[in-house]
């Protein structure tokens, strides 16, 4: 094996053993919200029945 080829292989067991998911920002994190906590608006439609707008 090449020694570029070793350092490839290298390369990729480290990123393979390293956290696949990186941390997440604050303003990226996801919330719960309760579905009786949203309020239901009337639907205005682009495209009747098959494209919603807004």
């Amino acid at each position: 094996m090449s020694d570029q080829a070793a350092a490839n292989a290298a390369t990729i067991l480290k990123n393979l053993t390293e956290d696949p998911v990186p941390e997440q920002p604050a303003s990226m994190a996801s919330r719960v919200v309760r579905l009786s906590a949203v309020r239901r608006r009337p639907i205005t439609w682009l495209c009747q029945r098959y494209m919603p707008g807004g």
